[in-house]
């Protein structure tokens, strides 16, 4: 994934459409970084899907709160984000 623009980012970084609704069940999937490249600071660790959703949410780690959610503040201000991830997750059927 490349981000073309970030100049109106606000919220959570998130990855939505997910070809399937996951399981509803808490945290029925998660996401693996294989890289991540030109992200202002912390660029993501990982992350997870919602029960009964089709989004994934990135998380990066802090040194003092340990892993968070990703916000728009750890997005560059021009395209170049860049991320590559795999996301397993259990289905809803």
């Amino acid at each position: 994934i490349q981000s073309s623009s970030s100049s109106s980012v606000t919220g959570y970084v998130r990855l939505v459409g997910l070809p399937f609704t996951s399981k509803n069940v808490s945290y029925p999937g998660v996401l693996s970084v294989g890289y991540r490249s030109s992200w202002v600071t912390n660029g993501p660790t990982g992350g997870y899907v919602n029960g009964n959703n089709t989004t994934a949410y990135l998380m990066y780690y802090n040194s003092n709160t340990g892993s968070i959610e990703m916000t728009s503040s750890q997005f560059t201000t021009s395209s170049g984000n860049y991320l590559i991830a795999t996301i397993i997750y259990q289905t809803a059927s």
